[in-house]
């Protein structure tokens, strides 16, 4: 659930609404599942490829500290 609600109103989800009402919607279908699958495979391969490297504890330490960096940044630039 907290997933979905994060991802709504991503600009990529919202260019595929515009597009489907101006564009071919079959090679916007594919291309969207293409991107999709592409960018899936790419997070899973870097998370395998990262965990062979990094301990579990270092990961998690950096994943919390880029989110906590990261919403830092969003909160000061409103």
């Amino acid at each position: 659930m907290l997933t979905c609600v994060a991802e709504m109103g991503d600009r990529s989800q919202i260019t595929t609404f515009l597009l489907s009402t101006c564009k071919d919607n079959t090679s916007l279908l594919i291309g969207a599942a293409c991107g999709y699958l592409l960018s899936t495979v790419l997070a899973v391969y870097g998370a395998s490829v990262l965990t062979k490297r990094l301990p579990t504890k270092a990961a998690t330490l950096l994943g919390g500290f880029i989110l906590i960096s990261t919403s830092i940044s969003n909160l000061t630039t409103l």
